[in-house]
């Protein structure tokens, strides 16, 4: 009977740890330097749709969400001259990567120009 008891409380404190397990925050592995919230300006659609961007390892990468159409990436250095790009095509959600490890160090800024007006941009140094 002790040993029922024991082994009903142990179950018992099991299934309470790993209740509380899964509301605890774990740690992740986010990526440095994160610029959040890119901006957006203009376009009929710039209300509902979002734009992200987070540098990790001098790798930036980009999500496109709540979009279909073609989105220009460009990246100026603090002259304005254009020193990375991308064109992707999003139908709804999409990501694309920019490497930016062979820029020297400086402040940039990011640009997501949709093809219905919106302009997003976000600020990041290397």
């Amino acid at each position: 009977m002790k040993t029922k008891v024991l082994f009903l409380l142990f179950a018992m404190s099991s299934v309470a740890l790993n209740c509380f397990a899964q509301d605890v925050p774990q740690p992740n592995n986010e990526p440095d330097g994160i610029f959040g919230g890119l901006t957006g300006d203009g376009g009929i659609k710039s209300g509902s749709v979002s734009a992200s961007a987070y540098i990790c390892q001098q790798v930036i990468t980009i999500y496109i969400d709540w979009y279909a159409g073609y989105a220009d990436i460009y990246v100026e250095d603090e002259d304005g001259n254009e020193v990375a790009d991308d064109t992707i095509y999003v139908s709804g959600h999409a990501s694309t990567q920019l490497n930016v490890s062979t820029l020297p160090s400086g402040t940039y800024t990011l640009y997501v120009k949709l093809r219905d007006g919106s302009i997003f941009s976000g600020s990041f140094q290397i």
